[in-house]
């Protein structure tokens, strides 16, 4: 009986954690492509997306602050899409692995925060 009582509310904890609705993924979330020489972000969320891309290595002792502020250059309107070259990658090098961070932003009072950070990995042609 009692591994019944463990085993319930396990399940009904996953269940809780699982079901908060991630705002990065409603409509088929992010998606990160390789076009020639750029790297394509498209965003098929229902939030502006911000982002910013660094080469792999520089990403480990890069001291980063994450922008929510309107008029940063480093954002995708929901549906839309923006093609990065390679050369306008921080740190980018022929074939390099480049880190894709990208977030939303939320009201917390009178400014905006981060509302989580989520990254992939992209391996450069």
């Amino acid at each position: 009986m009692k591994r019944i009582i463990q085993f319930s509310s396990l399940l009904l904890l996953l269940v809780l954690f699982c079901s908060k609705e991630n705002p990065l993924k409603p409509q088929g979330g992010v998606q990160i492509t390789i076009q020639n020489d750029a790297i394509k972000i498209s965003n098929k969320t229902t939030q502006i997306l911000h982002f910013f891309l660094v080469e792999r290595g520089i990403a480990a002792v890069l001291d980063m602050i994450l922008s929510c502020e309107p008029e940063d250059p480093n954002q995708i309107p929901s549906g839309k899409s923006d093609t990065i070259l390679y050369e306008d990658i921080f740190g980018y090098y022929e074939h390099c692995e480049v880190i894709v961070y990208y977030w939303n932003c939320v009201r917390d009072d009178s400014t905006w925060i981060t509302d989580g950070v989520n990254s992939e990995i992209v391996q450069t042609e």
